[in-house]
């Protein structure tokens, strides 16, 4: 089966870029002749094919498989699951099903119990009910889909996430299309944003919850655990050890190096008291405790959690600004920002690290959630925003001073003639010769909304550039060679709402764009063909990939909600209450 790509990402100025698909990461040359260079995969994808493949098809039983061994040993058959009603599957299968934490954000299907039976009003019922094909997705586990993908600005490194298992990829990129995996780290709660910021030594991670943290992108290895006969606490010394001391420690054997300090302080002969004996006891209980290893889902790799939103948040970016002329640094240094968007309208500037506690100010102007930030790379103060308002804002974000408006819905509805409401999924921003250009990603529209960036810091609409499918993400690829940049957008072709499973033959979802004589207009270019073929692809439900691909609209309050904080309560849901008659 055929997926879209739904990640892109440019690797620096040699005309190569990468691109998320499904579960793995494809690498392409945009040259004269645009060629598939490398491919890697999530290493749960195996066992998802190797799971579907394993999937009975209509009218064929479940074979019963036994585990090796077991009638050699006259051992009894391995225990089968039953996980829906009317399917079994050998404890064998059910393995390939990953262990992750519950979280309110993720959605739970319901396992029914082994015996048969269950609560409700179907109790006792005793239907066996065969599911049909296309609901064998509700059995297997969640793909771990590829759902944000980033690169240093040289494109030496490549930042994945991966939103199943919450699991930040770290790749080093050799420059010529291969790369090589370094690291693996799973964070507690599934990142919603991530940002590398300018110095390529540090990866902002945000999470919906509201946490941002800070994670280096080259990991060093863990601390290892201290070992149980460690005391937690130690009581400072009095003295301070002279040279002679110092050089009998080193020449002691190795097995007095590992015995345990003794606590030096109160003990029974300096208290007397029944209070302070029962307060010695209960010290010394605590210093015989053995310090206590991280519990599960803690993270034993480095980071730090930098701030937080009491909303759910959306976005996140790393930027810099001049610093003050009072700063020791010096008025021609920089210093470090951290931007952040959540759903309750809100932008907050915040300081770096390590003041990344330190709010500075904030942009506020938005009348629904904030969906996507972008700073433009030729004018770092100028912040642009986006979300579920009709207009893109445009800021000072140093200052937190709103400097324009420009209208997207009427844009919209010039390629969906009956909306409504519109979702800025994206924001992306590119240089080219005549000036800053910035293209607007709405969620399930099929056209890119390109806009310049004018002196006065005004976006003035330049293009509208529509395409056969859904837009799911844009990059620009430069060569070292060329000054004009290329430009990659990956598409849905599929828009048939009705139909389930996605089609087997239909087109390719990376399309290439190149400017025209006049420098601000794309013209399409036919497809990028390449990688690896569509058979390779997992089998995924038509609604399940939606889940994953359009997740945005998802962030708009209810009208209910909405009315409420206004202080105006919806009629459908509040009934008047008649007045008494006291008479």
């Amino acid at each position: 089966m055929n997926l879209p790509y739904q990640c892109l990402s440019a690797l620096g100025t040699g005309g190569l870029f990468c691109a998320a698909k499904g579960t793995s990461i494809h690498t392409f040359d945009l040259g004269a002749d645009p060629q598939f260079l490398s491919s890697w995969s999530h290493p749960l994808r195996f066992k998802q094919k190797q799971a579907e493949n394993s999937k009975p098809q209509d009218g064929e039983d479940t074979p019963m498989e036994e585990a090796p061994g077991e009638q050699a040993n006259d051992q009894p058959p391995s225990k089968k699951r039953k996980l829906d009603e009317g399917t079994e599957y050998s404890k064998a299968e059910a393995e390939v099903k990953v262990e992750t934490e519950n979280e309110d954000d993720d959605a739970a299907t319901p396992e029914a119990p082994a015996n048969g039976k269950g609560k409700g009003k179907n109790k006792g019922k005793g239907k066996d009910q065969k599911k049909p094909k296309s609901e064998y997705a509700a059995v297997r586990p969640e793909a771990p889909f590829v759902i944000i993908l980033t690169a240093t600005d040289d494109g030496s490194h490549v930042v994945a996430v991966t939103g199943q298992d919450k699991a930040i990829w770290t790749f080093e990129h050799d420059g010529k299309g291969a790369s090589k995996e370094l690291s693996q780290r799973v964070m507690p709660k599934r990142p919603c944003s991530i940002s590398i910021t300018s110095d390529k030594k540090t990866i902002l991670c945000a999470d919906k919850f509201g946490d941002v943290y800070a994670l280096p992108l080259l990991p060093s290895s863990p601390a290892p655990l201290p070992s149980s006969s460690t005391p937690l606490l130690e009581s400072p010394s009095t003295s301070t050890p002279d040279a002679n001391a110092s050089a009998s420690a080193d020449t002691a054997s190795p097995a007095a190096q590992q015995q345990p300090k003794v606590h030096r302080g109160a003990n029974t002969l300096t208290v007397h008291s029944q209070r302070n004996l029962r307060a010695l006891e209960e010290q010394r209980k605590q210093l015989a405790k053995p310090r206590e290893a991280p519990k599960d889902g803690r993270p034993t790799f480095e980071h730090e959690l930098l701030l937080g939103h009491v909303s759910m948040l959306t976005a996140v970016t790393a930027a810099r600004a001049p610093a003050s002329s009072s700063s020791p640094d010096g008025s021609s240094s920089t210093r470090p920002y951290i931007i952040t968007g959540d759903r309750d309208e809100h932008i907050r500037v915040s300081r770096g690290m390590p003041q990344a506690h330190v709010i500075e100010t904030y942009c506020l102007g938005h009348e629904s959630f904030v969906g996507a930030l972008c700073i433009p790379g030729p004018q770092p103060k100028i912040l642009i925003s986006g979300g579920g308002d009709a207009d893109l804002l445009v800021w000072d974000w140093r200052a937190g001073t709103l400097l324009g408006r420009t209208e997207i819905l009427g844009r919209v509805r010039e390629v969906v003639q009956d909306a409504a409401k519109v979702a800025v999924a994206k924001l992306y921003s590119y240089e080219a010769e005549l000036g800053c250009f910035v293209v607007a990603i709405c969620e399930r529209v099929p056209a890119l909304f390109i806009f310049q960036l004018k002196d006065n810091n005004t976006l003035e609409h330049v293009q509208t550039l529509q395409l056969p499918g859904n837009v799911l993400d844009v990059t620009a690829v430069k060569a070292a060679n060329s000054q004009t940049p290329k430009l990659v957008a990956a598409v849905d072709p599929t828009n048939d709402a009705e139909s389930n499973h996605l089609d087997n033959n239909f087109q390719q979802s990376l399309l290439l764009f190149e400017l025209d004589g006049s420098g601000s207009t794309w013209t399409p270019k036919g497809t990028i063909q390449g990688g690896p073929a569509a058979s390779e692809d997992l089998e995924v439900a038509r609604d399940e990939l939606d889940k994953v691909l359009y997740t945005v609209e998802q962030l708009r309050k209810t009208e209910l909600r909405d009315e409420t904080e206004q202080g105006e309560p919806s009629e459908k849901y509040y009934k008047k209450l008649p007045v008494p008659d006291l008479d």
